[in-house]
């Protein structure tokens, strides 16, 4: 009964792929409303998956003026196939929902002590995301 729990999918790394911080040089701190952007893709190896998740602050209504905030961290993840079409059915799930989901808090910390190693008063907290409504939306909306 344990066995049925298990996941086909195992973490075998994280690794921050790109992290790129600018700011005005007037010690700039956001003043207006943040945005996020938020990019899914992966590539696929032998029994493996590469997720990649891209997070890009915006501010002020999507517009990068005073500050840019750019990062992308990845996640490996190796896979067993039962001999089924199983890991098939679940694949598409696993790369747009779960793997994210996994992955995502790293990007959140990274940017919080990005931020706050910046001398930012307050550090960027990201929000806690639902990948299950984002690719929800992204169904419904395929353009972006």
């Amino acid at each position: 009964m344990v066995e049925e729990a298990i996941s086909q999918y195992h973490l075998k790394r994280i690794a921050l792929v790109k992290s790129v911080f600018d700011r005005a040089q007037n010690f700039y701190e956001p003043q207006k409303e943040l945005s996020l952007k938020v990019n899914i893709k992966h590539e696929e190896g032998e029994n493996a998956v590469t997720v990649f998740v891209n997070v890009t602050v915006l501010e002020d209504q999507g517009k990068l003026n005073n500050l840019t905030l750019d990062v992308t961290m990845a996640g490996e993840f190796e896979y067993k196939s039962n001999g089924g079409d199983e890991l098939d059915l679940n694949f598409k799930e696993f790369v747009k929902v779960n793997a994210p989901a996994i992955i995502y808090p790293y990007v959140r910390q990274h940017i919080r002590n990005l931020t706050l190693d910046a001398g930012f008063k307050q550090p960027i907290i990201l929000p806690i995301l639902n990948f299950v409504r984002l690719q929800e939306k992204s169904e419904e909306n395929p353009s972006g």
